[in-house]
């Protein structure tokens, strides 16, 4: 029977557990989300439990913990700032939540050092190798972050253990510290590798769910949903842009299906190519393009994007008949400094593109209202 190594089969498990840049990049936004979740859940309650152990001590009952009550409202204050930092962090950046996660963790580890090593030097600290096994449970991030936050920690806890506790039981203490850091990093690699494969796997199905499967656009009802989510997200500011392609119906029963098909493929590709990674761009109808350009109010700079969109389409896309060209009616619209709303924006740019129809279709026509 073939003998097996434990150190080679755990080096092969973990390393089969790799996820690459591309993996954390697709699932940013998840993991933000998660992170900003856990991080408003867990401060409040944290600050709502400092805050009953600080009142629990004023009992009769609770006098054994009266020496933790300076402790405990500091605790509490700092849980209490961190949840409304939190709040008000989220209607900035989200790339502060990291940050603020880490430190709530911090203060945390701060919390053990002082009860485990300061207030009870005779017994050995429990809190601390909690919290190392409790934040791949919660928290999401990369693994040498945070085998880098809590190696640090690991070193502090050992050293202000040496100092301050008994020489048994500090010697025990580190290699408790010791072996619960390396199965921490373990636990971390596996918890991430198993939630992040969850969110990619979730991820490829929302994408194969809005993407249109012709032209590789978001289709219909992702486009809709997802420009009024945008039209909240930037105050109500921003431009859409509507393309209807001009006698797309002749083409079709000209030159064929495939021929229509083909088309509007290169169309898509031409709009992923001349609009930002940002926009919103979807196949509104079968012959019919929106996009919906976030907190941009120059209507210059949606004029270019559409005459190079016009221009491409006249000279890029190739017909079997070569005197047939293709072109389309561009309507523009953007919001007003009131705001509006996507029924009320979508309204404008239909109008845009019933104008650009009269004047002879191959228009493009601004709704400055």
């Amino acid at each position: 029977m073939r003998k097996i190594n434990l150190f080679t089969f755990l080096q092969r498990t973990l390393g089969n557990m790799n996820l690459s840049k591309e993996d954390y990049y697709d699932v940013q936004e998840e993991i933000q989300e998660n992170n900003a979740i856990i991080l408003f859940v867990t401060s409040f309650f944290l600050s709502i439990i400092f805050l009953f152990l600080f009142v629990f001590t004023f009992f009769p009952f609770g006098q054994m913990f009266i020496m933790h009550r300076f402790l405990y409202i500091l605790m509490f204050m700092a849980f209490i700032m961190i949840f409304a930092l939190a709040g008000y962090i989220y209607k900035i950046t989200e790339g502060c939540f990291l940050f603020l996660c880490y430190f709530e963790v911090f203060i945390f580890i701060v919390y053990s050092v002082i009860l485990g090593i300061y207030h009870h030097p005779n017994t050995n600290a429990v809190t601390y190798i909690i919290i190392m096994f409790v934040w791949p449970i919660l928290f999401l991030d990369k693994v040498w972050r945070s085998a880098i936050f809590f190696g640090i920690s690991c070193i502090f806890f050992c050293i202000e253990s040496v100092l301050n506790k008994p020489f048994d039981i500090a010697y025990i203490e580190i290699l408790n510290v010791l072996i619960s850091y390396v199965l921490s990093i373990c636990f971390t690699k596996y918890a991430n590798f198993l939630r992040i494969r969850d969110f990619l796997a979730l991820h490829m199905i929302e994408i194969e769910r809005d993407t249109d499967p012709l032209v590789g656009v978001l289709n219909k009802q992702a486009l809709v949903r997802e420009i009024k989510k945008n039209i909240l997200v930037s105050n109500k500011t921003g431009i859409m842009i509507y393309l209807d392609i001009d006698n797309f119906k002749s083409i079709n029963e000209t030159f064929g299906f495939e021929v229509g098909d083909e088309v509007l493929r290169q169309i898509g590709d031409c709009f992923r190519d001349i609009f930002r990674s940002t926009d919103i761009i979807g196949r509104y109808m079968s012959d019919e393009f929106v996009v919906f350009m976030p907190k941009i109010g120059n209507l210059d700079i949606a004029k270019v994007r559409s005459k190079m969109l016009m221009e491409f389409m006249e000279k890029e896309i190739h017909l079997p008949d070569e005197n047939v060209k293709v072109h389309g009616s561009i309507g523009i619209a953007r919001c007003s400094k009131n705001g509006d709303t996507y029924k009320s924006l979508k309204s404008k740019v239909d109008d845009a593109v019933y104008e650009a129809k009269c004047k002879g279709k191959n228009q493009i026509v601004i709704n400055e209202n």
